[in-house]
């Protein structure tokens, strides 16, 4: 088994999953630490982040 998501992201990529498996159509995992990242995530094509989406 291949160890892609380890330590204290894999709680937070377990909650994306069960939001999006409970009826939001998407999920982000941001980087707190850079400045604008939420932003920079959801208002820009590049995004800083990660998106969760049901596929």
């Amino acid at each position: 088994r291949k160890k892609i998501i380890t330590g204290g992201m894999i709680p937070k990529t377990e909650a994306c999953i069960f939001a999006v498996k409970n009826s939001c159509k998407k999920a982000h995992l941001v980087n707190g630490t850079i400045e604008h990242a939420l932003l920079l995530e959801i208002f820009t094509d590049k995004g800083v982040g990660t998106q969760i989406t049901k596929g």
